[in-house]
């Protein structure tokens, strides 16, 4: 449990004014309390080629970008793998490839492709996690360094997902390069934005899905990972029914996740029926009014995490802000910032890369004048206290405190 402790991302970020009512002491104490053992949603690691943003053929890919695809690649083998990750005769390349990760996301901050605010926080805090990464190593904890590494592609989709795309890199891999099994190849191959080819590895896994040897985690995350891409990343409802709607009709679904898979279903249904602002050509206003009509009645209602058709309301207003902020920086607005945070809370619990609180820490510095710089703080003042509490009472850091405290001075002058 210290590990999930220390690995707690911080990172400035934006403001939110809102009147949106919200438990994060509930949300943010079931998150704090999970380790990683699927990877959810999604901090960037290599540039966005969306058609949205940018003609896919002019897409600029920046060179630190390759450079992480290069190191991600050699260390590919290993993620899945935690007999050779312990293996004494591998240490020397992999220490070498996650020194060479932390490294390379000294540069990130160069990068124009990732100035805007959504864009940074992931970046900040893709630095904080590889730097604990390779620190981790070092230290001689093989094990909780290889989960990073893994949670890692889980960062790499964060960002990934924000904006919509159908262009891919221009990175090739033969099958035989790309190891582990069907849900480990679709993970790497999801993460690196090869979304086709990561959908015929989640598809073979969830066909071949045997409750008795596999892992029905593993099997949601796959479910999901389908939901995603078409919700986040094509923005095509109608064919992730599609692919969703012939899996009920695999026996060997969990009770509990044919219901979510069940929800999911009516979500898309109910999204493609629902017209959505285009972000690249409404106003930051339109597009508010869109995502409160959406949001708040499912922020407003207890136990969203086990509403499903929820679900798909969240990743779709979700992703038009982001499209939104990432393409218009203009439009950035304390509203908007705030709902990224609201959304991440319910979208990443139980992940690594849960980038809540850094949306609630740019809210404060961002806008610490506005009103919505005070309601980030008391959210994000919430989720610290939780994130430190267990049952022997509440214990939080001295550093914790000490930065509380700043934000109470900063938000009085």
């Amino acid at each position: 449990m210290e590990d999930v402790k220390r690995c707690k991302i911080r990172i400035r970020q934006p403001d939110i004014s809102s009147e949106l009512s919200f438990d994060f002491s509930r949300v943010i104490s079931q998150a704090s309390i999970m380790l990683v053992t699927s990877f959810s949603l999604l901090i960037s690691v290599f540039a966005q080629t969306s058609p949205a943003a940018a003609p896919a053929s002019t897409a600029q890919v920046p060179p630190v970008m390759y450079e992480f695809m290069g190191q991600f690649y050699r260390l590919q083998p290993f993620m899945f793998s935690p007999k050779g990750f312990a293996d004494k005769k591998n240490d020397v390349s992999i220490r070498e490839g996650l020194h060479s990760l932390s490294e390379i996301s000294k540069r990130l901050d160069h990068s124009s492709r990732l100035s805007t605010a959504a864009f940074q926080v992931s970046a900040d805090a893709l630095q904080s996690h590889l730097r604990e990464m390779s620190e981790a190593f070092s230290a001689g904890r093989k094990e909780y360094s290889r989960k990073l590494l893994v949670a890692t592609l889980d960062g790499c989709s964060s960002c990934h997902t924000q904006v919509p795309g159908r262009a891919l890199p221009g990175w090739t891999f033969r099958k035989e390069e790309i190891k582990g099994d069907d849900f480990e190849r679709a993970e790497f191959l999801f993460a690196v934005r090869h979304y086709q080819e990561a959908l015929n590895h989640y598809a073979v896994f969830i066909q071949k899905f045997n409750p008795k040897k596999d892992d029905a985690e593993r099997l949601e995350t796959a479910l999901r990972r389908e939901l995603v891409i078409y919700v986040r990343v094509l923005r095509d409802p109608a064919s992730g029914i599609k692919t969703l709607e012939p899996h009920l009709k695999n026996k060997s679904l969990p009770k509990a996740i044919r219901s979510d898979l069940e929800g999911w279903i009516m979500g898309l249904k109910k999204l493609s029926k629902v017209p959505a602002p285009d972000p690249l050509k409404a106003s930051a206003e339109e597009v508010e009014r869109f995502t409160k009509k959406t949001l708040d009645p499912i922020l407003k209602k207890t136990g969203v995490r086990f509403q499903p058709e929820s679900f798909v309301g969240i990743l779709a207003a979700s992703g038009l802000i982001f499209d939104l902020v990432n393409n218009k920086p203009s439009a950035l607005t304390p509203e908007l910032l705030r709902r990224l945070a609201l959304c991440d809370a319910l979208i990443s619990q139980g992940y690594y890369f849960s980038l809540t609180d850094n949306y609630l820490r740019e809210c404060i510095v961002r806008f610490p004048t506005s009103p919505g710089a005070q309601l980030c703080f008391s959210d994000l003042e919430s989720s610290l206290t939780a994130a430190y509490t267990g049952s022997a009472g509440t214990n939080i850091p001295q550093d914790v405190k000490d930065e509380i405290t700043r934000f109470k001075i900063m938000l009085k002058k």
